[in-house]
């Protein structure tokens, strides 16, 4: 461990927000396939036209208006990639919990375990599973249908968030009675734990499913709120294009509609301020495969109150530009995701009435991707501090 990693290790276990780091350096994991059979009442979305071109998603999302369009019902079976991962150690009272984990838009499942990060100072430093499994919880992480690893079916009919919602859903069920011949146990309790656009899905989840037997237990929403000011600007910000042009050695399949952000775009639009994370982490995601279905972006986006009324914890970083700035570009202007109950995102709790309890954490020099930033040690402790606390 460097000497900056080990005083910034050490100030944060001071503080109390973040445990010791995790004497394992191995954890138990395995990657599985999960298929997965689901319908949902999707958007009937028109067709997206045979442009390969930058300007292409522009012009199809300035088209036509969401609000106005019929719904159609879709149906089908698809392979969902995950990785699962065993505690660590045991600790009683968590041997039936898992942590649930959703990726961001152009991310997949390695988000949570750093993309794999080859140049970490310290075991785990930047994994938020290898954190949870050293404090005794199982983890699922999971490719979104259409991303990743999972498969890509339509990615108009039938990638939208309605349907992936319904393959959540579909996985929660099986995960509760072990139907799952990868999954060596049943778990009882699951714990969303959510980051951008997959916050997104947990919120949608929250509304229409505010039990505990068919939603989640509890819910850990990362780079997100309720008033994600930046969310308009990103999509042209991230400048997609076509995956099959920007990458045809791998996505020369894919239909136009599955496009790939600019790599150039992540350094404006997901990272915090130049010394807030390594250039190495920022550099490896640069080289990394971003893609996205069109249909994610496309919906009905519910404001609702949830009726939920079991933990519910958001943590977004104080220069997340996404949730907190109109350009949703840290270049641009000063973000400042402010601290408190009447903050971004503290006033997500007016959309959480029932939560029991409903707490915020405003992480200091971190941007969209806390996971990759130097302060996602404090993130890591202060959302298992949080679990620990609701008695998970």
């Amino acid at each position: 461990m460097n000497l900056r990693a080990s005083l910034f290790v050490l100030y944060l276990m001071a503080k109390g927000v973040m445990s010791a780091p995790s004497l394992y350096t191995t954890q138990s994991c395995r990657n599985l396939t999960i298929s997965v059979t689901a319908s949902a009442n999707n958007l009937d979305l028109p067709p997206f036209p045979n442009d390969t071109s930058r300007a292409a998603f522009g012009k199809y999302v300035r088209s036509f208006d969401p609000s106005v369009l019929n719904t159609k019902k879709v149906d089908g079976t698809f392979n969902i990639a995950a990785t699962y991962c065993e505690p660590l150690i045991d600790v009683p009272g968590r041997e039936n919990t898992i942590q649930f984990l959703l990726h961001g838009l152009a991310y997949t499942k390695e988000y949570w375990n750093a993309l794999e990060y080859p140049d970490s100072s310290y075991p785990g430093e930047y994994s938020w599973t290898h954190h949870a499994n050293s404090q005794g919880y199982a983890t699922l992480a999971i490719d979104n249908l259409g991303d990743g690893e999972s498969d890509r079916p339509d990615p108009i009919a039938i990638v939208q968030k309605p349907f992936q919602e319904a393959v959540i859903l579909e996985i929660f069920k099986n995960i509760r009675s072990q139907n799952y011949a990868c999954i060596p146990k049943k778990y009882e309790n699951i714990i969303l734990v959510t980051h951008s656009y997959g916050a997104m899905l947990g919120r949608m989840i929250a509304i229409n499913h505010q039990d505990s037997v068919t939603g989640p237990n509890a819910y850990i929403q990362t780079a997100s709120s309720s008033d994600l000011k930046g969310i308009a600007a990103l999509g042209p910000n991230l400048r997609p294009q076509a995956a099959s042009v920007v990458n045809p050695s791998r996505f020369s399949e894919l239909p136009p509609a599955y496009l790939h952000v600019d790599p150039v775009t992540l350094r404006e639009t997901v990272y915090g301020l130049a010394g807030e994370y390594d250039s190495r982490m920022l550099a490896r995601d640069e080289s990394m495969p971003h893609t996205f279905a069109v249909g994610e972006l496309i919906s009905r986006n519910s404001n609702d109150p949830s009726n939920f009324s079991g933990p519910v914890m958001y943590i977004t970083g104080m220069h997340d530009a996404v949730v907190c700035d109109p350009n949703s570009n840290i270049t641009l202007a000063t973000v400042d995701c402010t601290i408190g109950k009447d903050g971004n995102p503290g006033l997500t709790a007016l959309k959480f009435p029932n939560a029991k309890p409903f707490v915020t954490y405003v992480p200091a020099a971190t941007g969209h991707n806390a996971n990759l930033h130097y302060s996602a040690g404090e993130v890591f402790g202060a959302a298992h501090e949080f679990l620990e606390a609701a008695g998970f």
